[in-house]
């Protein structure tokens, strides 16, 4: 009978095993595919912005893309992709209910293949980053969600951007996030991605 039990645990704990492969693989695929999302994302609102400048005689259309500091190099690996991010974005909500979290917002930024400033910038937007929240653990208004921790809900915040909205901010993700008022909306987020 033991020995039975053990051969079935056996079975288990392989079927499991491949499970978590199969997981851990369309994870893998899923956030390679944001990535190219968000890279096709941010060329083609680059080529919108160099059509839009030329067809206005060189003054802008729309704001410009995200552009503070160096651009986001999906080239690297997870650990220098985190690293690097994290600081930046550790020294931006430094004295926020969110300080610390930097690392957490990078690692999902990498793992959704999602701008690690956008979430952090719409939180700013939505309430000063975390401090004004009207539901725990949402800084972003987004929807009638709660968290129980900010690691959870920065996951799922970052996670819900790739999925709903894009790789990086637009006017059309601007539009669909905040419709009453998208336009101080995409600014205001604008401008603090561009500060991080």
């Amino acid at each position: 009978t033991t020995k039975g039990s053990l051969l079935t645990a056996k079975e288990e704990a392989l079927v499991e095993k491949l499970r978590a492969e199969d997981a851990l693989k369309n994870a893998q695929n899923a956030r390679e595919e944001y990535q190219r999302r968000a890279q096709e994302a941010v060329a083609a609102q680059a080529a919108k912005q160099q059509q839009a400048t030329a067809a206005t005689g060189g003054a802008p259309a729309e704001p410009t893309p995200p552009s503070g500091g160096d651009p986001i190099d999906w080239s690297t690996d997870k650990a220098a992709f985190v690293n690097g991010w994290a600081a930046r974005i550790d020294a931006y909500l430094a004295g926020s209910p969110m300080a610390g979290k930097g690392r957490a917002f990078a690692e999902a930024a990498w793992n959704y293949g999602v701008d690690p400033r956008w979430s952090p910038a719409i939180s700013n937007t939505e309430s000063s980053k975390g401090l004004h929240c009207f539901r725990p653990y949402n800084a972003w208004g987004w929807g009638q969600v709660s968290w129980s921790s900010w690691d959870e809900a920065i996951d799922a915040h970052v996670r819900g951007l790739a999925r709903g909205y894009g790789g990086t901010i637009t006017v059309a993700a601007a539009q669909k996030y905040c419709p009453p008022n998208w336009q101080h909306w995409y600014d205001a987020t604008l401008s603090q991605m561009n500060t991080i």
